[in-house]
């Protein structure tokens, strides 16, 4: 350690700066400290200001530029109204764990020296009063801010309208990111503005409760180099906490899954290196041939599927010693393009310390800091993983448990819709036939039960999937499990692919059956057989209705993605008739226009 001279100054006051002497390897907290002792006076005597004390005191180093603050300009920068100086910032000594050696190595400043000002001082107004703050959510916005006690302990379930709240102040804030912004500039705007609105907490140790592993294994831990190697030994800690819920950690690193634009370029795609799942809803690929010991089988290697993105905890690690703002602003940077809608969830870590982050519409809005051998730490990061999955991932486990099935893991997921979700399955212990569990929410619960009754009218055709057993409710949802599981249809582009479309359509028809929703991916093949999936049952609507409306959707399905320059009105007519007389003849010549019409776009384009 060696002995430095910290020129401060306190925010606000018009008085001169003054000296602080300290050890480079001092914590900040440290730091504070000291400072405090040199202008306590000024507060104890001041009625409005007694009740501050040193932990209210907010550090920032004087930064302009590469240098440090010239002497000359503080007094400038005292004044009311005063402009700041070119290129002067205040970069937040926040941080406990850091040594203020850390600090400037980190920021890359030179050794204080004279005529300089190192340190700036911002103490608490009179009206705000040591652990009273104003809400951290509104006082942003608006100039009348309100104040509440520990916000940081009630900020959870019952307070999402308030997150939400500071969640569309920082996006107006911050978002957009420029994409000239270095992960380290992105890290700092973040975290600089969370620290500033009071969002970023140190974890309370629970005494006598677990930490996540030993100071023993702590200590072989600071003995790994590469991160490959670390990701490796830190995977079975990560099982063993999350073994009881059917979710895993997934190595992702290898692969580029995760797109930074709507048109998904995976040349430009981000490389997140991990993330939790349930076992069914990530794309396995095998282990990688490379010298990095592998011991356990809670090894899983792969991708994460872009259907189910909402369904994921990511995780980060870095082998640095210190997680700083380039490893925070790649975080936010995998967030913004992961979780741009709805919540969001990311674990950051090194081999000491981890981060609990969490976002609201690809906006960070709180960060808890914890270590690996905290008491009570592994329990944090348990109930983070488990408070923050999604409903759909509880939800799969427990339709599983109550139709006897487990996942295809590694290749389990099917699709989406706008209803829900499908997922390969078998039978708990046995080898037998693949099929297919759909899932809903509880708003989409009536409508499986009318794919149900229209499979259960549909079956005699030979032309649909057919339920296995019932359609069986849960706490927050229902499921039915579904035969045979096939492949999807491509999109037609020739004029007997568009026919053959219309004549799986008619066949439903000429049985007394309406699809209800006959899409093209509503099609699926399977040895070579063209099923229907996905049957809509309508009730109260006439028969020609149905299947006018049937051939108005695979007609709009055919022919999606190409432009419409004009209504097709030859098109429009044959739909009408067709549900005037539906007959055979008039479905083909429906099918004779569609397939005309799909040539005519394809020549176009």
């Amino acid at each position: 350690m060696v002995p430095i001279s910290l020129q401060c100054a306190v925010v606000g006051d018009a008085g001169s700066s003054f000296d602080v002497e300290i050890d480079d390897g001092a914590k900040v907290d440290k730091l504070k400290k000291a400072i405090w002792e040199e202008i306590k006076e000024k507060f104890i005597h001041d009625v409005k200001s007694r009740s501050v004390v040193a932990s209210d005191l907010q550090l920032y180093l004087a930064k302009k530029g590469d240098w440090w603050l010239p002497s000359n300009e503080l007094a400038a920068l005292q004044e009311e109204e005063a402009e700041t100086p070119v290129g002067f910032e205040k970069v937040p000594l926040t941080d406990a764990t850091w040594s203020i050696h850390d600090v400037l190595e980190e920021m890359k400043m030179p050794n204080p020296g004279t005529r300089q000002i190192h340190v700036l001082v911002e103490a608490p107004k009179g009206e705000l009063k040591s652990k009273i703050f104003n809400d951290v959510l509104t006082r942003i916005q608006e100039e009348n801010a309100r104040r509440f006690h520990d916000w940081m302990e009630e900020m959870r379930e019952q307070d999402r309208k308030r997150l939400d709240q500071l969640k569309r102040t920082i996006e107006r804030a911050l978002l957009p990111a420029a994409p000239s912004k270095s992960d380290l500039q992105l890290g700092q705007d973040h975290l600089n503005l969370l620290l500033k609105v009071g969002c970023v907490s140190n974890a309370e140790e629970t005494v006598g409760a677990d930490p996540f592993w030993s100071v023993e294994v702590q200590a072989q831990v600071d003995c790994i180099q590469r991160e490959d190697a670390f990701d490796a030994f830190i995977t079975p800690y990560f099982s063993n906490a999350l073994d009881s819920h059917d979710v895993v950690f997934v190595n992702s690193e290898l692969y580029k899954w995760l797109p930074q634009s709507t048109y998904g370029n995976s040349n430009a795609a981000l490389k997140p290196d991990g993330f939790v799942t349930h076992r069914g809803m990530y794309h396995m690929e095998p282990e990688p041939n490379d010298d990095v010991s592998r011991v356990g089988n809670s090894f899983r290697f792969g991708k994460a599927d872009k259907a189910l993105f909402d369904c994921l905890v990511l995780f980060e690690s870095s082998i640095t010693n210190h997680l700083g703002w380039a490893p925070f602003g790649q975080v936010v940077r995998y967030m913004q393009h992961l979780f741009p809608r709805g919540l969001g969830s990311t674990v950051l870590f090194n081999r000491t310390t981890f981060w609990l982050i969490n976002s609201i519409n690809g906006v960070v809005v709180r960060g808890i800091t914890a270590t690996w051998v905290m008491e009570g730490s592994k329990a944090l990061f348990r109930d983070f993983i488990t408070k923050n999955l999604s409903p759909w991932v509880t939800r799969l486990t427990a339709a599983c448990s109550a139709l006897n099935v487990e996942v295809v893991e590694g290749d389990a997921f099917l699709g989406r819709g706008a209803f829900g979700r499908v997922f390969k399955v078998k039978r708990k212990g046995q080898d037998g036939d693949v099929l297919a569990l759909k899932i809903v929410e509880m708003s989409s619960v009536g409508r499986l039960f009318q794919e149900e009754d229209a499979l259960v009218r549909a079956q005699h055709t030979g032309l649909t999937i057919r339920r296995v057993g019932t359609a069986t409710g849960l706490s927050d949802g229902a499921a039915m499990l579904l035969s045979p599981v096939g492949e999807p249809l491509s999109y037609p582009t020739t004029s007997q692919e568009v026919k053959a479309l219309f004549d799986m359509l008619w066949q439903l028809h000429s049985a007394g059956v309406a699809h209800g929703d006959p899409r093209v991916p509503n099609v699926i093949v399977k040895d070579g057989q063209r099923l229907w999936i996905d049957l809509v049952e309508w009730w109260g609507a006439s028969p020609s209705l149905l299947m006018q409306n049937d051939a108005r959707i695979l007609t709009q399905s055919i022919l999606h993605g190409f432009p419409e320059d004009s209504p097709d009105l030859e098109l429009e007519a044959l739909i009408n008739e067709y549900g005037a007389r539906p007959t055979r003849a008039n479905l083909d010549l429906l099918a004779s226009r569609v397939s005309v019409k799909l040539a005519l776009t394809q020549s176009d384009n």
